[in-house]
């Protein structure tokens, strides 16, 4: 078979490598982490780690790291315990503007609604 014509495999991120760069992104969500960063943890090139990942997880590294930036923060606004611009901080966006318009694109409600709607306010007894 001439070497034109030779089929190349692409491979899939191994369980262990899966394990390492979702722990990371869970534990790094305040950090404005890329695409090479994420994939010199399972020595990769940005690349090739960018196929593999949108292969295994169905989304490209940074709209799964968005999806996981709103799943914690939709349990920290039921909470209640942080202010949404303290919270856009903790989660890596650059202000509560980009968090709250990050948020609404995802889940069609702003933080401010959803909060309201999930915070339950119990009578002091």
């Amino acid at each position: 078979m001439d070497e034109s014509h030779r089929r190349i495999e692409i491979s899939t991120l191994s369980v262990a490598q899966v394990a390492r760069v979702c722990e990371y992104i869970r534990t790094n969500l305040e950090s404005d982490m890329g695409v090479a960063e994420l994939a010199g943890l399972v020595n990769l090139s940005p690349h090739y780690f960018s196929m593999l990942f949108r292969r295994a997880f169905g989304v490209p590294p940074h709209q799964y790291v968005l999806q996981e930036r709103i799943t914690e923060a939709r349990k920290l606004l039921a909470t209640g315990r942080m202010t949404l611009s303290e919270l856009a901080t903790h989660l890596g966006f650059s202000d509560q503007s980009h968090f709250s318009r990050a948020f609404r694109k995802v889940t069609g409600t702003t933080p401010r609604s959803y909060r309201r709607r999930k915070v339950l306010v119990l009578p002091d007894c």
